[in-house]
């Protein structure tokens, strides 16, 4: 599995704290890019009052039971975000990949993929898995050398679900075997603090 990276950059994966939490995986920070304009989220999918979606989600998963469940995690992410605006059809791009902000200097310049090695994390009542999800769509371009890039775009304030798979033993993890897909819809901004994401068999 590849990651995105600039030439010489590292690419890790989230990191488990002293107390035994896990780490954050981020889906990337932006170096700019276009709003979308409200008028493109449907009037039900908006909220009440247009609110400033940029601080992104902190999103939980959390196993109340005595079975331990497992997530497969690499640079790309494996989880899901899509949006009330199309019936929650699509997933968006919330990451980067093997690309390099189209805006980015000098024009000629590409990504570069690094080795990616994912990693299971167990999650169980004192263990719960924590992620971010910066609110950003990575929208697929291309630069004038023909190399791939990423438009980032900050999705406005409305309706969207997250959706993960878990899986029962660390094997099943590894292997992509017999997935069992959580997810939980939220609003963007979240308010509250964070998305809580049941992930108990």
């Amino acid at each position: 599995m590849l990651c995105a990276a600039l030439s010489g950059a590292a690419c890790a994966d989230a990191e488990e704290m002293p107390d035994g939490s896990a780490g954050t995986e981020s889906g990337g920070a932006s170096s700019g890019g276009g709003e979308i304009p409200v008028d493109e989220m449907p009037p039900e999918c908006r909220l009440p009052e247009e609110q400033d979606p940029k601080r992104g989600i902190e999103i939980r998963l959390e196993n109340a039971s005595d079975t331990p469940v497992y997530m497969f995690m690499d640079c790309l992410g494996r989880y899901e975000i899509t949006s009330c605006a199309d019936g929650y059809t699509k997933p968006l791009e919330v990451h980067e990949g093997c690309r390099v902000d189209c805006a980015f200097e000098p024009v000629d310049v590409c990504g570069s993929c690094q080795r990616c090695i994912g990693s299971v994390s167990e999650i169980t009542p004192g263990r719960p898995r924590l992620l971010f999800w910066g609110g950003i769509h990575y929208h697929a371009s291309e630069r004038p050398s023909g190399c791939p890039c990423y438009k980032p775009l900050t999705f406005p304030g409305g309706r969207y679900r997250f959706r993960v798979p878990v899986y029962m033993s660390e094997h099943d993890a590894f292997a992509g075997l017999s997935p069992r897909w959580v997810s939980a819809d939220f609003t963007l901004p979240l308010i509250g603090g964070w998305l809580s994401v049941p992930v108990a068999p």
